[in-house]
């Protein structure tokens, strides 16, 4: 009984570690699903950076108190004048680089990355 006991407790500390593993800022990320919801928070995009495979649907949510607006590829003009806009805006997108960026905050940056 003590035998596992202590294999469970072993189990579960490794399962921890793992869980609890800090993530790097500001690295890229790659992830398995091809969706991603893209916070604009008070002067910063969430997350900020994205590496995806094959495809990326990109859905911007507009979460903060400030205005914002979005310039990048495929993205629709009117989207240029800042607002504080209650509909998401989904696009989705092919292999290659691109950068959205809120010209109202310096430094909101949105860079995603399609393999």
């Amino acid at each position: 009984m003590k035998r596992q006991f202590a294999a469970v407790l072993v189990a579960a500390t490794s399962l921890i570690a793992v869980l609890a593993a800090p993530v790097t800022a500001g690295a890229p990320r790659a992830h398995a699903a091809s969706s991603y919801r893209i916070l604009l928070k008070d002067s910063y995009f969430t997350p900020a950076n994205i590496t995806a495979r094959g495809s990326a649907t990109l859905s911007f949510v507009y979460v903060g108190k400030l205005t914002h607006n979005i310039i990048g590829k495929n993205i629709p003009s009117s989207y240029a004048t800042p607002h504080r806009r209650a509909k998401t805006l989904t696009r989705t997108y092919k292999r290659g680089t691109y950068r959205f960026d809120c010209s109202i905050h310096p430094g909101m940056v949105l860079k995603l990355r399609v393999k």
